[in-house]
């Protein structure tokens, strides 16, 4: 159901105004901005139409989150999502290899300046809900501190380039030492599967029996050489999930009196738990292909 608050008339002014404004400032552009400019007030109106339905929407999380309180959902959560990554972890390398990656490089940085954000932004709370975005953002602009919150932003964009640069790295990594490896392959067995591909071919195709001998070898090296990263970040993941699993249930063993409050989580009942869990997850893994069985998988 749409959110029953009424949302105040957009007023042209402001997006107009500043659009006129720039074609007066920029003459030489003036014919642009105006091309431009309908495009704009069509997007900010959409904008400002979804804005109260997007509000809405988080006040209902915020308000399930509240009833959920009583059962600590807090202490839950990484519970779960340490059994889950665990188990599953390696069905999604790319995703841990991305987080890892803002883990180690930005993250103390960048939940810093999210704080930072969300005090600088904690301002707009105050306006009523029935204003417009555009109207919030611009009185925003207004009263912010420009350089604290390119600082903040830029620790997100270092964030960002962190994860694109890990994918991009895993990908070509996994690329260059395949097709290392299907030449090194090729090199050895050539000579045995060449003359079969050959054979195999008609008599007007067997031109074609070298590229594709080449080719095959490149693709089981690729293929080869994927298949092991994935067996090294099911590994981290089994191990990884095992100790947040771990270390959270103690916690909660600890606070419910089902251990005593001198358990050590580091110890070596500890640890020798999170290896057995880490080797059943990273045997679960690797028996399923990292991939995710039944029904999981739909």
């Amino acid at each position: 159901m749409p959110p029953t608050k009424s949302v105040t008339k957009k007023n042209p002014s402001l997006i107009q105004g500043f659009i006129n404004e720039a074609g007066q400032r920029l003459p030489q552009y003036k014919k642009q901005i105006d091309a431009v400019g309908p495009f704009v007030i069509k997007a900010t109106d959409a904008i400002d139409a979804a804005y109260p339905y997007i509000v809405a929407f988080w006040k209902k999380l915020v308000q399930l989150w509240e009833l959920a309180q009583p059962y600590h959902p807090e202490q839950y959560g990484p519970l779960f999502l340490g059994f889950a990554m665990c188990f599953f972890g390696g069905s999604y390398a790319m995703l841990i290899a991305a987080i890892e990656a803002v883990r180690m490089t930005v993250w103390t940085r960048l939940s810093t300046n999210f704080k930072v954000l969300y005090q600088t932004t904690f301002s707009l709370q105050e306006i009523s809900d029935k204003e417009l975005l555009t109207r919030k953002v611009y009185l925003f602009a207004r009263t912010v501190d420009p350089n604290q919150v390119y600082e903040s932003t830029g620790h997100i964009w270092s964030a960002f380039m962190a994860v694109i640069a890990t994918l991009r790295i895993s990908f070509a990594q996994a690329i260059t030492l395949g097709t290392s490896l299907g030449e090194l392959a090729e090199n050895h067995l050539s000579k045995t599967t060449g003359p079969m591909i050959q054979k195999a071919l008609p008599q007007d195709l067997q031109k074609w029996a070298a590229p594709t001998n080449t080719f095959l070898y490149r693709f089981i090296g690729v293929s080869v050489a994927w298949l092991l990263s994935r067996v090294i970040v099911g590994f981290h993941a089994a191990m990884r999930g095992a100790n947040m699993f771990t270390a959270n249930a103690v916690i909660l063993a600890r606070e419910r009196g089902f251990l005593d409050e001198k358990f050590d989580a580091k110890g070596p009942k500890a640890s020798a738990f999170t290896l057995l869990l880490a080797f059943l997850g990273f045997y679960w893994q690797l028996s399923n292909g990292f991939s995710m069985p039944f029904p999981f998988n739909l």
